[in-house]
């Protein structure tokens, strides 16, 4: 696999800055807290396998695939992760089990704030290759 070129942190940090106001623009951010969660991690991070633009389009992340091509794992598309953050309601105090491949999700939960027991669950005999949650500082 090639690697993707360097990206200035200035271009990472205006990709993502574009996602989230797209996904506010389309009504998906509806709160302070979702919002604070997108702006604040690195999904560039979870997918190091592909260039960053592709990181902060709002569709899926290919992570695995069937030997006939298709995609059978992915990193959701930021829209669902959005509209699952916002439907969950997820407050300081709340017990989380976050089940998994990959570990973006579970920064964008827990960058919201102190739950009482944050859990996650890595897919059995998944190799990931993206970065976990810890990996990327979270």
């Amino acid at each position: 696999m090639t690697t993707p070129p360097a990206t200035e942190l200035s271009d990472v940090s205006e990709l993502r800055h574009q996602l989230v106001e797209r996904l506010r623009a389309d009504s998906h951010i509806r709160t302070a807290a979702v919002e604070r969660a997108f702006r604040a991690v690195p999904r560039h991070a979870f997918a190091p396998d592909v260039a960053v633009e592709a990181a902060y389009a709002n569709d899926i992340i290919p992570t695995r695939h069937a030997p006939d091509g298709r995609v059978i794992s992915s990193v959701s598309a930021p829209w669902l992760q959005v509209d699952v953050l916002e439907a969950a309601r997820i407050r300081p105090g709340h017990r989380v089990l976050e089940i998994s491949s990959g570990g973006y999700n579970a920064a964008l939960m827990a960058s919201g704030g102190d739950y009482a027991a944050m859990f996650t669950l890595q897919a059995s005999g998944y190799q990931p290759s993206t970065a976990t949650a810890e990996e990327a500082g979270w």
